[in-house]
């Protein structure tokens, strides 16, 4: 509003100036064609007429001087009025760039939360599914303890059968042990030749375990190269995220570099209002995305919290099925031991039994030719 009212007071001055010199140039004719006209007995107004028209000369010198002043005082007025617009521009500018470069850091930010809070809940419901698979397999193994603890009461019954039998059976063949002395010998010798298979089955045994302990160790080593691909895996992963990244940054810079591009193209007032609407638009974009960095802050935490939780979880779980593990190898071992007890025990008892029978039948018989 400044810069039209004084182009409309030069434009006045320019106009008045203009008048005045027509004026002036009027009466100069006039006075020029009346001096032509008028005899040679007015020579007394000649005087009167060259003082006015030097008045009139003083007057056109001085409107010139004012002309002269006011462009120049218009000229000074205008280039500090357009430095004051360049001025204003380039803060405008700056702060733009600084606005557009906090919107991108923000959405660069933003864009890393996101992919943060995804990376959670996908390990999140990775440990969810973990921890229930932990649970179902931890109720299996509580179903094989307690199925292990029947067998192995069962197998305890068993064998406290059986040693009441094989102690009645060593009663009789005590007593039979007395009027057959060498056939018991003969049975010795069978007994330590069956002590000696069984020592030999007892020797295969520990072989097949340790092959099934060096197979364990093998498949350990497996599962340890398996992970070392699955960390492989991820840091490719993670090295084509960060190209893509790049990759956006430099068109996000290319964009922005045609977008300068093309403002500047337009004029100096119609920048500044544009400049203005954006900053207030980046502005507000700017505190919707500070809220949203502030929203996904808090989620992040909530799942790293949740995580934090699940991994407890998660490790308390595996600990618990460490220990049924350890029970159930136990218990297996136990029911190993009770089943070759409870073996050695029925072979025994067969071996009893058939020497009672052929003691009684041997005794029969002599006692048939006694009488």
């Amino acid at each position: 509003m400044d810069s039209e009212d004084r182009i409309e007071r030069t434009v006045d001055i320019y106009i008045s100036a203009e008048a005045v010199r027509d004026m002036k140039h009027k009466k100069d004719t006039e006075d020029f064609n009346t001096t032509k006209t008028q005899t040679p007995q007015h020579t007394g107004s000649d005087g009167v007429t060259i003082r006015s028209s030097r008045a009139a000369v003083v007057c056109l010198v001085l409107l010139c001087v004012l002309l002269l002043t006011a462009v120049i005082v218009l000229c000074v007025t205008f280039t500090q009025e357009r430095q004051q617009i360049l001025t204003k521009i380039t803060n405008l500018t700056e702060e733009r760039d600084q606005l557009l470069t906090n919107n991108m850091n923000h959405t660069k930010e933003r864009n890393q939360l996101l992919t943060n809070n995804m990376n959670l809940t996908k390990e999140r419901n990775q440990l969810l599914t973990n921890n229930m698979n932990l649970t179902k397999e931890r109720n299996q193994l509580l179903t094989n303890n307690m199925n292990l603890t029947k067998e192995r009461n069962q197998l305890l019954t068993n064998n406290m059968n059986l040693t009441k039998e094989r102690d009645l059976l060593k009663s009789e063949k005590n007593e039979l042990q007395t009027l057959f002395a060498d056939q018991l010998l003969t049975n010795n010798m069978n007994l330590t030749k069956e002590r000696n298979q069984l020592l030999t089955n007892n020797m295969n045994l520990t072989k097949e375990r340790n092959q099934l302990l060096t197979n364990n160790m093998n498949l350990t080593k497996e599962r340890n190269q398996l992970l070392t691909n699955n960390m492989n895996l991820t840091k490719e992963r993670n090295q084509l995220l960060t190209n893509n990244m790049n990759l956006t940054k430099e068109r996000d810079q290319l964009l922005t570099n045609n977008m300068n591009l093309t403002k500047e193209r337009n004029q100096l007032l119609t920048n500044n209002m544009n400049l203005t609407k954006e900053r207030n638009q980046l502005l507000t974009n700017n505190m919707n995305l500070t809220k949203e960095r502030n929203q996904l802050l808090t989620n992040n935490m909530n799942l790293t919290k949740e995580r934090n939780q699940l991994l407890t979880n998660n490790m308390n779980l595996t600990k618990e099925r460490n220990q049924l593990l350890t029970n159930n190898m136990n218990l297996t071992k136990e029911r190993n031991q009770l089943l070759t007890n409870n073996m050695n025990l029925t072979k025994e008892r067969d071996l009893l039994k058939s020497e009672k029978n052929e003691l009684q039948t041997l005794f029969a018989g002599k006692f048939l030719q006694s009488y």
